[in-house]
This record gives structure tokens, sequence and C-alpha cells, in this order.
């Protein structure tokens, strides 16, 4: 985000085209860097692995040499990490969307403008009628489910076939991140990827085509792959394409209770996450099965300011007129640092909770992908029942401080 507004003024002079390149420079920045910074990680392991004769199982190194082994292991981490990333700018009248991995940026609008009263109070906050809402999913998932992704793949020399029964590349689900240098640099050390012609995971973003904000948008709303995958689970029936409907209904139901944008996305994750406990506290076998651990959860949402859309919703923290960014977690699974910022006066809140891995108890720059993509208006999902957890999550939780914490989950 830093990097993203200073070239901003400059880039503005170009149009679109200059906001575009502007975002994929920024990704590439951030992904240079960290690869840059792993020059004296990866020259120390070289010179370890001079010192352990040729030939050795893993097993004969951690027995004959623990100290170099440890060591080893304590690099191969701090290498390995990795994150996914998504990101929402509105720029004026404007919103531009990117991203790598399946962090997710979804728009939530009214059915027709007709219908934009109906489903307001009278004091200006939304009402729960769900039939009066529809999603679009902005950003584009880059996992093993993508056929796009797997034709890329595919052009290098992998089996693209076997990747998508597999559901991974390597040990990745995704296909696109930021770092995971075993999976670039490194790919070649793995005998399933070895043979790919380059590397098979890339940090080029997708950067849709921008979007004039329309009077029937009502809110944004940007999701780690934890938040949508815990509705799945905790809700049985519900696909990851129909769980985007499924959060917009928790967000819509929350307006005409939350005090702020902050407690509203609060409140959404701690509904999702107590139905996704109570799933594991009293569903059948397989449901306590699948819903015994669960990934890192993030939620920014963001209100569009319309004049119907003006409750008396008290500002949280902001800086730089309104400019909100808060990293999250990175590890090797590809966790998910979502981002949002705008130049308006727009309130943009986030939640992320809360650990990841819980067992319940009790160079160049590359160049970005376009898309071309009209305002989005066009129904495309399913509705689908809300189903609330009748438990509290016992787990422990923490809030993130914006702009200055750093929480490394693990992946579930």
């Amino acid at each position: 985000a830093d990097l993203l507004l200073e070239r901003l003024p400059a880039a503005r002079v170009s149009g679109h085209e200059g906001i575009y390149a502007a975002i994929g420079n920024s990704f590439a920045a951030v992904e240079r860097g960290f690869q840059d910074s792993l020059g004296e990680a990866l020259a120390r392991r070289a010179h370890i692995q001079t010192q352990i004769p040729p030939g050795l199982t893993s097993y004969q190194v951690y027995q004959q040499y623990p100290g170099h082994a440890d060591e080893l292991q304590s690099i191969s981490d701090a290498i390995t990490g990795g994150s996914t990333a998504a990101l929402a700018l509105l720029l004026e009248d404007w919103l531009y969307v990117a991203n790598v991995g399946d962090s997710r940026v979804v728009l939530c609008v009214c059915q027709n403008t007709d219908n934009l009263q109906s489903i307001m109070h009278s004091d200006g906050t939304l009402l729960p009628d769900i039939a009066a809402l529809k999603v679009d999913q902005l950003s584009m998932d880059h996992d093993t489910g993508n056929s796009q992704e797997l034709e890329r793949l595919a052009a290098l020399g992998l089996d693209a076939d076997q990747i998508q029964k597999d559901g991974r590349v390597g040990s990745h689900q995704n296909t696109r991140s930021i770092g995971d240098y075993s999976m670039k640099g490194g790919y070649k050390d793995f005998d399933i990827v070895a043979n790919a012609i380059d590397e098979p995971i890339i940090a080029i973003p997708h950067i849709a085509q921008a979007w004039r904000v329309q009077p029937h948008w009502l809110f944004l709303f940007l999701m780690s792959d934890g938040v949508y995958r815990a509705v799945c689970e905790a809700h049985p029936g519900v696909t990851e394409e129909s769980a985007n409907l499924v959060v917009a209904q928790y967000i819509a139901n929350e307006f005409k209770h939350a005090t702020s944008m902050q407690s509203l996305a609060e409140s959404v994750l701690e509904q999702i996450l107590q139905a996704h406990h109570g799933q594991y506290r009293s569903g059948d076998a397989e449901q306590q099965t699948i819903c015994r651990k669960r990934d890192d959860c993030t939620l920014i949402v963001r209100r569009f300011h319309h004049a119907a859309l003006s409750p008396s919703f008290t500002s949280g923290p902001s800086s730089l007129s309104g400019l909100v960014v808060q990293q999250l977690s990175s590890s090797s699974g590809g966790d998910t640092t979502p981002s949002v910022f705008n130049n308006s006066d727009g309130n943009v809140f986030l939640r992320e909770a809360m650990k990841s891995d819980v067992e319940q108890s009790g160079g160049d720059t590359p160049q970005p992908e376009h898309t071309s993509q009209s305002a989005p208006d066009t129904p495309r999902k399913e509705i689908v029942e809300r189903k609330d957890g009748e438990e509290d999550e016992d787990e422990e939780e923490e809030e993130e401080e914006e702009e200055e914490e750093d929480n490394d989950g693990a992946e579930s």
C-alpha cells in the first residue's frame, strides 16, 4: 500500500493504464524485496551443505549432524514463507482491484436501484432483506481449480491433470503468491515440479479493469480464504462460490446493529467462528473432524457513501484521510495479507481473528494481467440460508493493532 501510494500522483497522469502499472509495479517491488532479502540465508545454507557428506538421508543428517540439521531447518522456515494478497483501491469514483492467491475482493450490490430504499431502515441502516442483495467476486482465485492457471502450469511442462487431482502444486494450494522461495528460485529442489521450464508459483497479480462506482453499490469486503472456508465447513452444502453471498448476508444483517464498521466486522467474524465451533461441538463425526482446525480469518468491510447509506456510525481509527492498512500473518502455506486503502473519506476497518491451526478445545518488473469487466450487475450466486452457531468459541482471541503488529500464524 505504501509503495502504491507513492506512485499514484505520477501514475494518474496516464489514466487507468498508469494506475494498473503502478499496482503491478508495487506487487513486483514487494516480491523483489523479499527475494533479495534471502541472499544471506541462501549463502549460509549452501555453506552448511558443503560440510555434510553427499548421499546422506535426512534422518542420517539429523543423527550425525544435528546442529547443521537444526540450522538448515531454521533457514528453510525463513525462506519458504509466503503470503497471498488482495488489494482494493478507491480513487475518486473508480475502484481498482488486484490480487495474488485466493484472498477475495467481493462487491455487494442492490439488485436494482428501485430496490435500494427497500432494504434501508428509516435511520438509513441496511435491513437484512437478502432477496435484494447480490454479490460479485472481483478478484480471481489463483489455485488448482482455476483452468487458466492449470493451462499456465501445463505450458511449463507440468502435469496439470495430476496437479488438479492433488489440489496442490508441490506443497502449495495457491498457484500465485508473494514469497514462497521454495516454489520459485528453489523449485528445482522438488522432484514434483523440477521438470518445469520456469518457476511454477509466480507473484504477477491479476488486475481487473477499473469499475466506476455505481449508485446501487452497497459495500465491499475483502476476506482471507480462512473466512469463506470456515463458512463452508460451518454450513454443510455451502460451496466456496456461494460462501461469498453467505458472508454478505452476515454483513448485511449486522448493519442495523453495528455502532461502527469496526464492531460490524468483529461481529461478523465472531458469528462465523461460533458457527464453525458449533459444528465441531455438536455436528456429526465427519463435521467434527472437518471443523477440528481452521485457518486465519481476516475481514475488511468498506461501506459506500450514498445518500441512503448514511447511518450515524462512529468512526474508528484512520489516518491519511481515511487510509487504514494492516499487514497480517504470513506462513509457508501462503497465508493472507488483504489490504484496503482509499483517498476519500470512507471508513475502512479490519478485524483479524484469531489464531490459525487451532485445535478446538471444547528483477525486471513482470507485466500485470488485466481482465475487461463492466460494472458488476448480473446475479450469479445462489441464496443460502444462514445458520448461527450456538456455542461461544473456547479459543483465545487476539486483536491486531493497525500498522504495527505482525501475526505469524501457521496454515491449518
